[in-house]
């Protein structure tokens, strides 16, 4: 099946802005929603640990980002061609700015796939969101 192309391991979520903030979710989270709270205002920096199990070409890792049932943000960041080998490969993302106002705190659905040019590489991911006012 195309969806097992890649195996999530874990990734490693930290705060600029607040060092001691770090997240962990390893592979048993990728199958439940992940719950999770963002001051507003920090800058978040997520790393990815996956293995590659068939090649992939193109790779890009696409969320959706939905507020009260409606899709507000839709980002595609591309990743590569991966070949499978026994180590797993890590990945840094460019720091991510959380914004800040009142009306942009509360609560988000993000919707997480990871596609190639054969599809979809592993089963979407679901995590629910708070932002909230900076401390």
């Amino acid at each position: 099946a195309t969806q097992d192309r890649i195996a999530l391991i874990k990734t490693v979520c930290t705060s600029t802005t607040k060092p001691e903030d770090v997240r962990v979710y390893d592979e048993a989270q990728f199958t439940e929603t992940a719950q999770f709270e963002l001051h507003e205002g920090s800058t978040q920096t997520e790393t990815l640990h996956f293995k590659v199990l068939l090649p992939v070409t193109n790779l890009s890792r696409k969320i959706c980002t939905y507020k009260t049932g409606m899709c507000v943000h839709t980002g595609v960041e591309p990743m590569g061609n991966f070949e499978p080998r026994e180590e797993p490969y890590e990945l840094t993302y460019k720091p991510n700015p959380v914004p800040s106002g009142w009306h942009v705190r509360g609560a988000y659905k993000l919707v997480t796939e990871f596609i190639c040019d054969e599809g979809l590489c592993c089963p979407k991911m679901t995590a629910n969101m708070t932002i909230v006012k900076q401390k």
